[in-house]
């Protein structure tokens, strides 16, 4: 199953999660975990697993930190792993 999600404000921009009903994997997070499952109460079951960046626009990892407390893997194309660290 597949659920978008967008963000709508001046960094307007889509979360995709993709989910077997079990685990997920969510793509480009511009919506913290609590956003999607507040928006999409069906998730809260799921056990989010990784967050994928397809690359480093600041709308692509607007909440990357809330994913980072949680314990979420994050996987980054290597050639732009060096933005998480210094977005400037």
């Amino acid at each position: 199953m597949i659920f978008t999600f967008l963000r709508e404000d001046v960094f307007a921009s889509n979360t995709h999660v993709y989910t077997d009903g079990k685990y997920a994997v969510v793509i480009d997070p511009s919506s913290s975990p609590q956003d999607i499952i507040r928006k999409e109460p069906t998730l809260g079951g799921v056990k989010f697993e990784k967050c994928l960046l397809t690359h480093t626009h600041i709308d692509h990892f607007l909440e990357i930190q809330s994913y980072k407390q949680a314990g979420i893997e994050i996987v980054v194309p290597e050639s732009d792993a060096s933005f998480l660290s210094d977005i400037f």
